[in-house]
């Protein structure tokens, strides 16, 4: 990789991966574009999706029209009341609406030969360890995995193994793009927690709230403070610079399976004002890239 490798990180959200499009759509403007693209659970999703080139436009649209009945079916009580007198585990819902809609949305033979490192991550339900999958191979099968909530959503098999949520160990997929050298990094969390100082919750439902936001947000901690103790020690050459790009909000339990395209526009467009808000007006200038307008006045002046 070269010296000045950029990465995009996608935390794990459920609906709240709108707000990832939101950032997406104001890097773009930008010009800003990285080389490599890490997701988990949600971020997996869109991960994929901007590695099988979909634009901004597209994915947009795709947001703003997503509806429940395309991401999950709730199972009926008499089939779980079955499953519970045999004792067999069965998931709350069933994502075959999301798998269909997947096959629909991603080219994964364009994924493949994608311009941008693709990885995301999952689970292994039997030992216990956490895997990244890269864009050779990602199928629909590592991102139904990635993105499969342990008791809301079945689990997927991949080589005769069960994977589940990667968010389950490391929400924050920051790992890869460290191993990879990256030197300029965006790390977009979907909730303030982990990129923002919170006022002192008060009432259990903002206390219940707050610990479990911030037990997704705990490998992303665990990761820089590994980080901090490799530089110290000198066993990589220096820090990366990492920028965070949270919500000034908390978004509520709710959030995460509320998918309705009311909330996710509103996602998605407080991703935008968010990015823009952290990064400023004159991001493309310190990122080193030209807008694209820019890039053409250039080509033109040659």
């Amino acid at each position: 990789m070269r010296p000045d490798t950029k990465a995009l990180i996608l935390s794990g959200g459920g609906a709240r991966g709108a707000y990832h499009v939101g950032v997406w759509k104001f890097l773009q403007e930008c010009g800003w574009n990285p080389d490599i693209v890490c997701g988990t659970s949600v971020g997996a999703v869109n991960a994929a999706a901007i590695g099988a080139g979909l634009d901004v436009q597209t994915m947009e649209m795709i947001w703003k029209e997503m509806d429940r009945k395309h991401v999950f079916h709730l199972r009926s009580f008499g089939e779980l009341l079955f499953k519970m007198k045999n004792k067999s585990y069965t998931p709350l819902l069933n994502s075959l609406p999301l798998e269909q809609y997947i096959s629909r949305t991603i080219d994964f033979n364009k994924l493949r030969k994608s311009p941008y490192e693709i990885y995301i991550s999952a689970v292994s339900v039997q030992d216990s360890t956490l895997h990244f999958f890269n864009k050779k191979q990602i199928s629909i099968d590592h991102i139904l995995a990635s993105s499969a909530i342990p008791v809301l959503f079945p689990w997927r098999w991949i080589q005769k193994r069960p994977f589940w949520d990667g968010g389950v160990m490391m929400n924050t997929p920051l790992l890869p793009a460290l191993r990879k050298g990256a030197s300029d990094i965006i790390v977009v969390l979907p909730s303030p927690v982990g990129g923002r100082v919170q006022e002192i919750p008060s009432g259990k439902q903002q206390v219940l709230e707050r610990a479990f936001e911030q037990v997704l947000a705990a490998s992303f901690q665990v990761t820089l403070s590994c980080m901090d103790l490799k530089i110290s020690r000198r066993k990589i050459p220096g820090k990366p610079h990492i920028r965070v790009i949270s919500p000034d909000r908390m978004m509520g339990f709710q959030s995460i399976l509320d998918f309705s395209s009311s909330k996710t526009a509103q996602f998605a467009e407080e991703g935008y004002k968010n990015a823009r808000e952290s990064l400023g007006k004159n991001f493309n200038r310190k990122s080193g890239s030209a807008s694209p307008g820019k890039k053409k006045a250039a080509k033109k002046r040659r």
